[in-house]
Order: C-alpha cells, then structure tokens, then sequence
C-alpha cells in the first residue's frame, strides 16, 4: 500500500469506528511518510500492515494494539525502533518537520489513550 492508496478506512469502519481509526485514517499519508523519515523501509511496512489491520478490522486486537504502540515509540524516537540510518538526524531542530511529528506523535496518543478509555468504560 502506498501513499497514494485509494483505500479509505471511513469506508471499512461505518459501523463503529475507533479513535484510532479516525486519527489513522485522516492523517495516514503523514504517518506513512514519517515511518519512512525515522524507521525506514521496516517502519513503512509496519505502518502498512497497520492501515491494513484498520482497514479489515473495526476492532482492535493485540497485534494491532502493538503496531499502534511501535508506532508511538518510533515518533518518540525511541532507540529500540528508530532506524540507525534515519535522516532526523540531518534536520534541523526548527525545521518545520519536527513541530509535523510532535504533533503527529500528540495526536496518536490522544487517540490511543480515548480508545483505552472508551475500552475500559464499554
């Protein structure tokens, strides 16, 4: 799957969609690009087998949960998940990619964080 996808998750997810699904499915052309930027080609096929999981499913399972999490972990620049050959480190601080990421990176969270809430209160 690439950026230019046609699959449209509002499609695969009428019945009930997920925060994550609503956040994925806006933003996925970022958050593909930013796998790529900070993880590589790993990261990208991560991130695609996320969308995919999304696509197919309007739950979330455990498989789906971890991808969402290494997803987080790589926008936090987390060493365990960051590419040892990603570009970040030839950005500049104040180069307007990294505000694009921070809120990337806020924006996932949040909407983890409501469909935890929303899990525990269901």
């Amino acid at each position: 799957m690439n950026v230019l996808s046609t699959l449209d998750l509002r499609d695969a997810t009428s019945v009930r969609r997920t925060p994550i699904h609503d956040f994925v499915g806006y933003h996925w052309p970022a958050l593909r690009n930013a796998a790529e930027l900070l993880g590589g080609r790993q990261a990208v096929a991560e991130a695609d087998r996320l969308f995919g999981d999304l696509a197919r499913s309007i739950g979330i399972g455990t498989h789906t949960r971890r991808r969402i999490d290494r997803l987080i972990r790589l926008l936090e620049l987390d060493d365990d998940v960051v590419s040892d050959n990603h570009v970040l480190s030839c950005i500049s601080p104040c180069d307007p990619v990294v505000t694009e990421l921070c809120l990337l990176l806020d924006g996932l969270k949040q909407a983890f964080a409501e469909f935890i809430s929303k899990q525990q209160t269901a």
